[in-house]
């Protein structure tokens, strides 16, 4: 690839006020929120979730035929990704493979295609130049959206750790600015997909709320909710039960969603110290309160 045959512009490192603008389905999934990704896909590092999210803070174009070429040197972007780690040739062509891998399903009616959200990964040995180009397919998910899209700030997604953390990031900030609604209910099964939960853990996390919620979603929300401009509860649904912490868990809830006014205020603020707590009652962003609906 050269520059006569495509624009190639710089992948910046994201600032505070960084965006990407994207469609609820590309961070959803269930019945209601058709795109996920394939079953059968190995689960993603950490930093390609990173990688796709600043490419897509990125991506913008005109004449709705193609996005632009972005490159970035592998030192500045693993920088970016909150890593001083130098990293050597197999490390990054592990990088470039998942983000061409990284394939989505979108569930339509009764037909069922593929897109692809990488066009384009490759590096330069000598330099260690990495170029990459959104796909021509996620043209209708990140441009031109009226309606049913999500904000997410660049900066927060770079401040995590794991991939359930991003992927919550983005599925909560739905949820910010509704007035008229105070609690968004999230069906297991389809917070399972939006988490990108491997499917052989299903059946184990169904039965085990308490691990479910151990392992992935109490860890998860502890990061976004120190380490972004995001605050909320959320608290499992149970049926078949009259005590509410008991039963097999049907749906979680969200509620008291809310962005702090100031983001540049909450980067400023000195990391949380970690809970001395197992106790779930003792997390300021669980509780097995219910709010009206």
């Amino acid at each position: 690839m050269t520059a006569n045959q495509h624009n190639i512009k710089p992948l910046r490192v994201p600032d505070k006020h960084m965006k990407s603008i994207v469609s609820n389905v590309l961070i959803s999934g269930g019945r209601k929120f058709p795109l996920i990704r394939p079953r059968t896909s190995a689960p993603f590092s950490i930093l390609t979730y990173k990688t796709i999210s600043l490419l897509l803070g990125h991506a913008k174009t005109t004449k709705d035929t193609s996005f632009d070429v972005f490159e970035i040197t592998a030192s500045e972007l693993w920088r970016a990704m909150g890593s001083h780690y130098h990293p050597t040739l197999d490390v990054i062509e592990s990088l470039l493979y998942e983000c061409a891998s990284f394939v989505l399903l979108n569930r339509s009616g009764d037909e069922t295609h593929s897109v692809r959200m990488i066009d384009e990964a490759q590096v330069v040995h000598a330099s260690g130049l990495i170029r990459l180009r959104v796909s021509k397919q996620m043209i209708p998910y990140v441009l031109g959206l009226k309606k049913e899209f999500t904000q997410q700030y660049i900066s927060s997604i770079m401040k995590f750790r794991s991939v359930s953390s991003v992927l919550l990031y983005g599925l909560v900030r739905q949820f910010v600015g509704f007035t008229s609604k105070k609690v968004h209910r999230v069906d297991i099964r389809d917070l399972f997909i939006a988490l990108h939960i491997n499917p052989d853990n299903y059946e184990k996390y169904l039965k085990n709320w308490w691990l479910f919620d151990q392992n992935v979603l109490r860890p998860a929300a502890k990061q976004v909710c120190e380490r972004t401009e995001l605050r909320f509860n959320y608290y499992p649904v149970r049926s078949g039960c009259t005590d509410r912490k008991r039963g097999h868990v049907d749906a979680v809830v969200f509620a008291n969603v809310k962005e702090e006014k100031s983001i540049e205020h909450h980067q400023e603020q000195k990391p949380s110290v970690e809970y001395a707590t197992t106790n779930e009652n003792d997390l300021p962003f669980y509780t097995e309160d219910k709010f009206d609906e």
